[in-house]
């Protein structure tokens, strides 16, 4: 889901006979979009995956590199392992998590190679100087370096660089929202400039 290449589930897929037996679900590339994603109000279950190489020379190593692989899974909630109850699993939230314990709004960063648990709405960090508070944050920056709305201010940044970011984020997310309402009403906005147009021509 976001992906350059993800597939767009429109109406065709809702309503064609064919893809009724079939089961949706986003393919997220961290347990912080998973938790994003989950708590929108997206028709489809996000899913992660670790897309792991069971090798050791992979050219991409971090295709193969276990420790930071092993918080790229997803856990669900089932009876059995069944295929066809993993299938409807995969349509239900509640039953879907990227911790083992499946706790809600918990997502997972690696330090020294070790999963801890964070949560995604507020965290506290307390410690003497020099107890690597810094670099638990670094290290949450590195694990999400690719994610646009991650921003770390660092103690005595300029106000000048958190404005800047701020600002940034709020055109991002304003034209986000304006990106998924004309995706939204799409049909309907389209009909409505077809009319305009074909009442511009006959007036012409």
């Amino acid at each position: 889901y976001g992906k350059s290449n993800s597939i767009n589930i429109d109406d065709q897929y809702k309503t064609d006979d064919f893809f009724k037996g079939f089961t949706f679900v986003l393919g997220v590339n961290n347990q912080l979009r998973f938790n994003k994603t989950i708590n929108t109000d997206l028709d489809y279950v996000p899913v992660l995956f670790s897309d792991c190489h069971a090798c050791y020379d992979d050219g991409d190593k971090c295709r193969c590199y276990i420790p930071r692989l092993a918080l790229k899974g997803t856990y669900i909630s089932v009876e059995k392992v069944d295929f066809s109850e993993i299938k409807e699993v995969l349509k239900e939230k509640n039953c879907v998590s990227v911790n083992p314990d499946q706790l809600d709004k918990i997502f997972q960063i690696s330090v020294d190679n070790l999963p801890v648990n964070v949560s995604s709405r507020l965290n506290l960090v307390v410690g003497r100087r020099g107890t690597g508070k810094s670099t638990f944050l670094e290290s949450i920056k590195k694990q999400f370096q690719n994610e646009e709305n991650v921003f770390m201010i660092k103690q005595f940044q300029s106000a000048s660089e958190t404005d800047d970011y701020l600002s940034e984020q709020q055109n991002r997310i304003g034209n986000l929202c304006i990106e998924n309402w004309v995706n939204k009403y799409e049909v309907e906005l389209y009909q409505i400039k077809n009319h305009y147009q074909k009442t511009f021509i006959r007036k012409s």
